[in-house]
Order: structure tokens, then C-alpha cells, then sequence
């Protein structure tokens, strides 16, 4: 039987429309950022969080950040838009992404080793990874 909501509840899919730092109960939960920019601060990494994920999607055209704290992001991001079409950013060692020119749909998946955060990107526009 096919799940219609990711996590397999409608309860895990939340709209935010504030800065906040996912907990250990955010575990397979989707968010969806609406009303302003919003800067998403990672958990502060331990053990716990090994096997834990999470997606974010924008919900609207704003600059949204993640923060993954100090140099713990890895991954990529990938941009299709019109003036960025295939081009992929490499995140390796790095603290935060922020969103250049935010649209809906936007998305970042988000895993944790327990050790490292690993991203995945996907962005119609520019983004500043640092």
C-alpha cells in the first residue's frame, strides 16, 4: 500500500513560518517554510542523531538557510533553473546554505550520521554555500 504523506502521516508534514531547530521527534518529518526568509539551525551534533532525517521545502519565493553549524554540511546541490540549469554545487565541509533566489519547491533533504550532516539539494536558483 502506497503512503500518501512522506513518513506515512499527514502529522508529519508541518508548515513553519519561523527560524527553529528540528528536536529528535522531527525524525521523517517534512516542513514546509512560508511567509519569509527562515533560517533553519541544525540539531547540535551527537549520537543521537545518527540515522536521523528530514526534508524542508519552500513553500514560497524566499531566501531560506540552513545551518548546519561548524563545517559539519556535505553534499550537493542542484540547480535547474532557467539562468542555472545543470549546474551542482559541491557542499563539502561546510556551515550553512542559504537559498540566493527562493521558489516554491525548493527542497533539501537532510541526514545525520551521527557525526556529519548530509544534504541534497534541489533549487530553481542561485544559492551561497559557506
Amino acid at each position: 500500500m502506497s503512503r500518501p504523506y512522506d513518513g506515512g502521516t499527514s502529522a508529519n508534514v508541518v508548515t513553519k513560518t519561523a527560524n527553529f531547530t528540528p528536536g529528535l521527534s522531527d525524525h521523517g518529518r517534512m516542513f514546509i517554510l512560508t511567509g519569509s526568509a527562515i533560517t533553519v539551525a541544525l540539531p547540535t551534533m551527537s549520537s543521537a542523531y545518527k540515522g536521523y532525517e528530514f526534508t524542508i521545502i519552500s513553500g514560497d519565493a524566499s531566501e531560506h538557510i540552513v545551518n548546519g553549524g561548524a563545517t559539519l554540511m556535505h553534499g550537493f546541490v542542484k540547480q535547474h533553473g532557467a539562468s542555472t540549469a545543470g549546474s551542482i554545487t559541491s557542499v563539502t565541509a561546510k556551515s550553512s546554505i542559504e537559498l540566493d533566489a527562493g521558489a516554491i519547491g525548493d527542497k533539501f533533504s537532510i541526514l545525520c550520521d551521527g557525526t556529519n550532516w548530509y544534504v541534497d539539494v534541489i533549487t530553481a536558483g542561485a544559492v551561497t554555500v559557506a
